[in-house]
């Protein structure tokens, strides 16, 4: 019984907080810099290079590019629907059905966190949304990781439809390239008139 006290007081007393502060060694011997980075000798005698930023520097450069991604997201998502749009066209040979908008919604969520209501020192009242430095980096992390696979993803898509688009308006005889009028329903418009 004594063992199994000492041994849960020893695992409990192993977890630690990973939320908690610590330190971190940036000493070194500088002997040098390329690209914004520190190159250097260690208390171990190594040679290392070290990168240091400031983690609200961190945490915003991965909130733009969160929002880039996203922006680069849904123009992609916005052009492989018109794409797949027109090509459902019934002058082109589609189908006449339209793909459903909800075919391209793109949902994607950061983080958790913690909100409370109240009062502050100078009794204005606050929404305060708390969450953990680490636990959004890493969260920042993986969505940028997703984000980037859905932008891949999508370009794929609207390169396929790209090239399908070509294919269907030179079978029913339209320029292939068909980037130089704003709509289908203009280059029919166009074609009648003998200016394509």
């Amino acid at each position: 019984m004594k063992t199994l006290i000492c041994l849960f007081v020893m695992l409990t007393g192993c977890v630690s907080n990973p939320n908690k502060v610590k330190y971190v060694d940036t000493n070194m011997e500088r002997k040098g810099q390329a690209d914004g980075q520190m190159i250097g000798i260690n208390d171990k005698q190594e040679i290392i290079v070290q990168n240091e930023t400031h983690a609200d520097v961190e945490l915003q450069r991965m909130e733009d590019e969160i929002l880039t991604l996203n922006d680069q997201i849904a123009g992609l998502v916005r052009r492989n629907y018109m794409c797949r749009k027109d090509l459902a066209d019934s002058r082109l040979g589609g189908s006449g059905e339209l793909p459903s908008e909800r075919d391209f919604n793109v949902e994607a969520t950061l983080e958790k966190y913690q909100e409370e209501v109240g009062l502050d020192d100078n009794q204005n009242l606050k929404i305060v949304k708390k969450s953990y430095y680490l636990e959004k980096r890493a969260a920042s992390k993986r969505l940028v990781e997703k984000l980037t696979a859905l932008k891949k993803s999508l370009t794929r898509q609207c390169e396929a439809c790209t090239w399908e688009m070509s294919e269907a308006w030179r079978r029913v005889g339209l320029p292939s390239n068909w980037d130089r009028v704003n709509s289908l329903d203009e280059a029919f418009a166009m074609r009648g008139k003998g200016e394509l």
